[in-house]
């Protein structure tokens, strides 16, 4: 990004009160007083945003900013119209200047000529499930005047928020992939790594360490969204780094990993969702839901891996089978092996693959059980002492390592990519179950010390001045 001049190398700049975003498709400029404006770079489609005290208490030309189509198109004296001529007389101006809304014939592309009435006004448009919540009229004027592709965007971005599930229909320049056939991709060279972070900020309010270690080479590129699933405007950020903050006010966590896999990912990019679970009562449903089912089809097919961060303990089995140390540094397990505090520190994922068949997520969370069928991991927040900065860190760090390798397992190498859909892998796994079968040879836990690691050089460092005195 470059401003007045110069070049920022990381994307996102605040000046005063503004703070700017930028990222490969995607810009935005968002206010203190949570007025953001969001671009889609390619497609000249661009969304404005109201948060916290602002929203629905901010009206005008349009309607009031609440997300109810009542309230659009509004006159001026804050009344329903019976025509749009009454709607625009009540806005007129005193001027003797003409506005003319003609579109120059440089702006106007060849249009789709139906297909725009196919898909905002037919009785059999895919869309038509979301007619009833997002009326197409002015969509569909929109598409008539040249820029389809921008009113296909905005349009399921609106359905969106209404919770439907739509997908594209027309062939925009902005697919990668030429043509309609579904087409198979080998490699992972090129893709960008996208994470989506959902929380509500109970139990983990610092994300800034976490979405940090997400971007932090450079080689590659990334994309970080916060999805807030709290009560209101977030309490938190904006941190530096994150593409995206979506506030899904209430949603239950498996509801919010359900709209993330949906919505929040690009097609191609190799996908991650972590979720904080602070000891929410909504984790504990059937995983046999037809919901639940669906949310785990889609993440297997589509090798979406789901971590999830939680207040509940571990559950061991066999207590005996475990030394003090290990119970006592015991903080996540996957479908493979379980980690301890000294991982952390040394930043391994490695692990330890002895010890991981005495141990089970908790028990009656779905959450934690999805994360390990769908080879992601578990990490309980019992063992690190939030109240320690580096407890922490070394937490967020090992969590990253443990993403980041997700990201590039053997199976996402090769998927089946269309135009307009999000890729699917070529074989898609089962759901993964563990197996103690592959064992390490046992070795003993280094002692995990619960002090900083600047505490222990500083004391090393003072001991070593005191002998050389003593000398």
């Amino acid at each position: 990004m470059t401003y007045n001049f110069k070049h920022i190398r990381r994307p996102f700049l605040e000046v005063g009160e503004l703070s700017m975003r930028w990222s490969r498709n995607r810009a935005s400029v968002a206010t203190a007083a949570g007025l953001s404006l969001e671009c889609e770079r390619d497609q000249d489609l661009c969304r404005l945003a109201i948060t916290g005290d602002h929203f629905a208490a901010t009206a005008g030309l349009l309607g009031v900013f609440d997300f109810d189509n009542n309230t659009d198109f509004m006159t001026s004296g804050w009344e329903i119209p019976a025509t749009e001529e009454e709607w625009a007389q009540s806005w007129r101006v005193s001027t003797s200047e003409q506005c003319s809304s003609q579109l120059p014939e440089s702006h106007i592309p060849t249009s789709h000529g139906n297909q725009c009435t196919d898909l905002f006004h037919a009785p059999a448009s895919p869309f038509r499930s979301c007619f009833i919540s997002v009326p197409a009229s002015p969509y569909l004027e929109s598409c008539r005047a040249g820029w389809e592709c921008a009113a296909e965007a905005a349009y399921l971005h609106a359905c969106s928020r209404h919770y439907h599930t739509l997908h594209p229909n027309l062939t925009c320049t902005t697919c990668s992939i030429e043509g309609h056939e579904e087409q198979e991709e080998e490699g992972t060279v090129g893709l960008t790594h996208e994470v989506v972070v959902i929380t509500d900020f109970e139990c983990f309010d610092d994300l800034q360490d976490l979405v940090s270690a997400f971007v932090k080479d450079y080689t590659r590129e990334h994309r970080v969204v916060v999805r807030y699933i709290g009560r209101g405007s977030p309490p938190f950020g904006p941190f530096e780094d994150v593409d995206e903050t979506i506030v899904d006010n209430g949603t239950p966590p498996l509801d919010a990993a359900i709209n993330a896999a949906t919505l929040d990912f690009s097609e191609r990019a190799l996908k991650s969702i972590v979720v904080f679970d602070c000891d929410h009562p909504r984790c504990a449903v059937s995983i046999s839901t037809p919901k639940i089912v669906k949310l785990r089809e889609t993440l297997l097919t589509q090798g979406i891996q789901l971590h999830v961060v939680t207040m509940a303990a571990l559950t061991i089995t066999s207590p005996h089978s475990l030394s003090k140390k290990a119970t006592r540094q015991l903080i996540g397990l996957d479908g493979h092996t379980a980690y301890l505090l000294s991982h952390a520190r040394k930043r391994k994922v490695k692990g330890k693959r002895n010890i991981r068949e005495h141990i089970v997520t908790p028990i009656g969370n779905t959450c934690t059980q999805l994360a390990v069928e769908t080879d992601g991991s578990v990490f309980s927040l019992q063992n690190i002492k939030m109240e320690r900065k580096y407890h922490r860190r070394i937490f967020q760090q090992l969590l990253a390592l443990r993403v980041e390798e997700g990201q590039e397992a053997e199976k996402l190498k090769c998927r089946r990519c269309m135009c307009g859909v999000p890729c699917t892998l070529c074989a898609p796994p089962t759901p993964l179950v563990y197996s103690s079968s592959s064992r390490d040879e046992l070795e003993e836990e280094e002692d995990y010390e619960d002090e900083e690691e600047e505490e222990q050089h500083a004391r090393k460092k003072t001991k070593k001045h005191q002998r050389s005195r003593w000398l």
